[in-house]
């Protein structure tokens, strides 16, 4: 497909006025995707010679991803209505009270730390629904809390979740040996940065100079342990990259509590990301025994150790898979869709879905038997997490299909030529923004991966340079961009029932991921 700047202009306007409709004009997701969806459809047809049967197909696509996160969300909101009805999250609060009456220690072991161990044992949304409502139960504001949490869980993206985002783009890329540990070493060192800033930020977020004053002890001993860890392990084996580091932060919480300084019960009582005035050693009546409140996420994580990292486990219940095979179609200006005889196949037994829902069976069963759910309690917690799921599945929806029909008419790759053409040697500075643009767009760092790892490797052959800093560049800004994307922010907001406050997400997460990717250019710039 011809690259002009028409083209171009063309491929970015349904972005283009995404954006516009959610941050400026504070549009409800669901009316914005779907006036974005209908343009994306018209420019498709029109400008990009897309057949209705191609937009048909493209549409089917994103169809069945959506019906695969749904399964995810539904199960994450289910697990907070059952916890809530259980009256398990003033426990909850009172036990990490009793780890540290700090406040931002708190914010930081859950929004950060809890968020990028999640990330690193499951990922597709799931640190996000599941450390949401928990911030909200320190009295976080629903908006901030979502904010947190994306960030939080952005630097485990590209070895998280056992580094599947990872071994795509190296697949597709052709690296190994040597070649493969040193985009590793550059992924790693990017990420790190990445991790740094995010605790630093929600320093900030909290209290400003005072907040990161009080805790940067904090930051430096967990990003030391996450950004080095990471760093380190991925230098032998990129499949527990994040993992690894990021349950040895679970046990670096728990020495910095026994310091003095997060000993001390600490709050700043306008912080603007708090809900209201809190006094210090505040907490309401607590009728729940705090083990058994945290009972839920003990169980998710066995359940999560057993499916997804025991690899015998893993291995055999992934044998079962479901998924649909679709032609091969072509849009009038050559740009061809091969044919995929399993489409995005779903594993039943091993999704981070399947993982939800039988941690909320299990806690379910543990919280009844302490007394702590009333009989005929499951049909208003169905209820309610129907409720708090509906609103967000026709925001999803039409992302999704924008996303694919995006990817399956030439666009994206449309956008991230163009950028790559008008750049020239300066290419290194922008090759994270290539990344982010993908994750955007798509909501996953292993869908950016796929669709512009051979942009970055075509870039280095172009510019005679080493393929590992663009390479890494590319998965990192996709980490990045994954914090932005609409529809991980519309499951954020439906965790946080706060759904048409997807516009406010945004804007106040547009800053710090433009900072990140900034800095990932510079990094990527030194290196080459």
């Amino acid at each position: 497909m011809q690259i002009n700047i028409l083209n171009w202009i063309m491929s970015m306007l349904p972005i283009i006025l995404l954006i516009i409709l959610l941050a400026v004009f504070r549009w409800p997701t669901t009316r914005a995707a779907a006036v974005t969806l209908a343009l994306t459809v018209v420019t498709s047809v029109l400008f990009f010679k897309a057949d209705l049967t191609l937009v048909g197909y493209e549409a089917l696509k994103g169809g069945w991803n959506t019906a695969t996160v749904l399964f995810i969300i539904f199960p994450a909101i289910l697990l907070y209505q059952i916890i809530a009805e259980a009256g398990c999250i003033e426990a909850i609060n009172e036990g990490i009270g009793k780890i540290s009456p700090n406040e931002l220690f708190k914010i930081l072991t859950v929004g950060w730390v809890f968020a990028g161990f999640l990330q690193g044992i499951t990922g597709f949304g799931v640190p996000v629904a599941i450390c949401v409502p928990i911030l909200m139960g320190f009295r976080v504001k629903p908006v901030m809390a979502v904010v947190i949490s994306l960030l939080g869980q952005s630097w485990g993206n590209t070895f998280g979740t056992l580094a599947v985002a990872w071994d795509v783009m190296t697949d597709i890329s052709g690296i190994s040996g040597s070649q493969m540990t040193e985009t590793a070493f550059y992924a790693s060192l990017m990420l790190w940065l990445i991790n740094a800033f995010v605790g630093l930020a929600i320093c900030w977020m909290y209290g400003r100079l005072e907040g990161i004053k009080k805790g940067a002890i904090f930051v430096l001993s967990v990003s030391l342990v996450h950004g080095g860890g990471e760093l380190i392990v991925s230098q032998f084996n990129q499949s527990i990259a994040a993992f690894i580091p990021a349950t040895g932060a679970l046990a670096v919480v728990i020495l910095l509590s026994k310091l003095k300084i997060y000993r001390q019960s600490w709050i700043i009582e306008d912080s603007s990301i708090m809900t209201e005035k809190r006094k210090k050693g505040e907490s309401g009546p607590v009728d729940v025994r705090t083990g058994v409140a945290f009972a839920p996420y003990v169980v998710l994580i066995a359940v999560t150790i057993l499916l997804l990292v025991v690899t015998p486990v893993n291995q055999f219940l992934g044998q079962v898979s479901i998924g649909f095979s679709f032609p091969q179609t072509q849009t009038g200006l050559g740009f061809v869709n091969a044919a995929s005889q399993r489409y995005s196949p779903f594993y039943p037994l091993i999704d981070s879905g399947t993982v939800l829902l039988i941690t909320c069976i299990i806690s379910f069963l543990i919280l009844k038997k302490n007394g702590l759910l009333k009989r005929g309690a499951l049909g208003g917690i169905l209820k309610r997490a129907a409720v708090m799921t509906r609103p967000s599945a026709a925001s999803v929806l039409f992302l999704l299909i924008i996303s694919k029909i995006m990817s399956g008419t030439g666009q994206t790759l449309v956008i991230a030529q163009g950028i790559t053409e008008a750049v020239g040697d300066k290419y290194a500075f922008v090759a994270g923004f290539i990344g982010l643009i993908g994750s955007f767009i798509t909501g996953s760092n292993m869908s950016s991966n796929i669709l512009f790892t051979d942009v970055q490797n075509g870039a280095a052959a172009s510019l005679g340079i080493e393929a590992g800093p663009l390479l890494a560049a590319q998965t990192s800004g996709a980490a990045a961009g994954s914090v932005i994307s609409p529809s991980k922010i519309v499951l954020g907001s439906a965790s946080a029932g706060e759904h048409g406050k997807e516009g406010e997400v945004l804007r106040a997460l547009l800053p710090p991921t433009i900072v990140i990717v900034l800095m990932i250019g510079v990094i990527c710039r030194a290196a080459i």
